[in-house]
């Protein structure tokens, strides 16, 4: 092309974008400041957000020096570029630096904080938000769950009801889940019995995890039949709740042929939560051979949790080398998972 002009550099980098290819976008922006060409907003929100997080900061260097960092389409993709980074601290700064943030703006920013355990953080921030539309309300609803504070969750749900929002999937997965990890599995029920979202995976998944997380180990089991029978496919996800019900539950049985079927009947393929489940309903049965089989059987390596389970059973069996083996690949696991703690803070969370 003989004659080039902002628009056409915009069209290649939205093209390098749509392509996936990162670098050769990042390349041609380049090319184009060496250029001369100034990139309008529309460029600065394109490149940022086909750009990999580690090149967020120099981008972020770009957009100053334009003048485009208060454009609200800019801002967003900023905010969202440095939340991939791992950086909530500059997202949050750059949130608030942003003029006039639209719904877009507050939903990523609330997601961030959700993404990276900050729940307290995005409550609060959901609660400053003018308009939330229902992504900020499930990942505020997320949050909820995540500090188990019940009251967060109802004041929630309350501004769902008040401002009319539709109860769709992600909706009513994010208040059963809500309900269920806060102890209260009949609210749960109720959520989701009031929704449409009886033709979603996720909200079944939601729906038979708060039933055998409260102990209702054979109303999950049920909510797998009447999941099959409304249609629809389990997953991964979905035999991971219901064989932690069994195992809970003690239906060592129920949980034997669900296990089972996973594979032969569902095309689930078992992996190491699977076998992880069936390790602790044995262990807890007193099936201690059982549980040692069920262990060697995993295709995977267990977590720290998994270990500490085994190297009890082995204990128990006298095998005091596995004991000390379990042990170890205990430590090991732990060093590779990644921590996290929060304290809830309600009096800091006005909702």
């Amino acid at each position: 092309m003989p004659h080039r002009d902002v628009i056409s550099w915009n069209a290649i980098l939205a093209a390098h974008r749509l392509a996936g290819d990162p670098l050769k976008a990042f390349r041609r922006f380049l090319d184009m400041l060496r250029l001369s060409f100034r990139p309008t907003c529309s460029t600065l929100a394109t490149i940022i957000s086909a750009s990999p997080p580690a090149a967020i900061s120099q981008l972020h260097a770009a957009v100053l020096q334009s003048g485009h960092h208060s454009n609200t389409i800019v801002g967003t993709a900023l905010i969202a570029g440095h939340i991939a980074d791992g950086n909530l601290a500059e997202a949050r700064l750059h949130f608030d630096a942003v003029e006039n943030r639209n719904a877009f703006a507050w939903t990523i920013m609330v997601a961030g904080y959700l993404r990276r355990g900050c729940f307290s953080d995005a409550l609060c921030l959901f609660a400053a938000a003018p308009r939330p539309n229902s992504f900020a309300c499930s990942a505020a609803l997320a949050a909820s769950a995540g500090l188990c504070s019940l009251r967060c969750g109802e004041s929630i749900h309350a501004q769902i009801l008040k401002g009319g929002t539709p109860l769709d999937a992600a909706l009513t997965t994010a208040l059963v889940d809500m309900y269920g990890r806060c102890g209260e599995a009949d609210r749960a029920a109720a959520a989701f019995s009031d929704s449409s979202a009886g033709g979603s995976v996720a909200a079944w998944n939601a729906m038979i995890g708060a039933m055998g997380r409260n102990g209702r180990s054979a109303e999950a089991t049920e909510g797998l039949r009447g999941m099959t029978a409304a249609g629809l496919a389990p997953d991964g996800t979905t035999f991971v709740h219901v064989l932690s019900a069994c195992a809970h539950g003690g239906l060592i049985e129920e949980g034997r042929k669900i296990f089972g079927a996973m594979e032969r009947e569902f095309r689930v393929r078992a992996g190491k939560e699977h076998y992880g489940c069936m390790v602790d309903m044995y262990g807890r049965a007193g099936m201690k051979e059982e549980a040692e089989l069920a262990a060697e059987a995993m295709p995977e390596e267990m977590g720290a949790g998994g270990y500490a389970l085994m190297a009890r059973v082995y204990g128990e069996r006298g095998k005091w080398e596995k004991v000390k083996e379990m042990k170890r690949r205990m430590e090991d696991a732990k060093h590779k998972q990644r921590g996290a703690s929060w304290v809830e803070s309600v009096a800091n969370c006005i909702l």
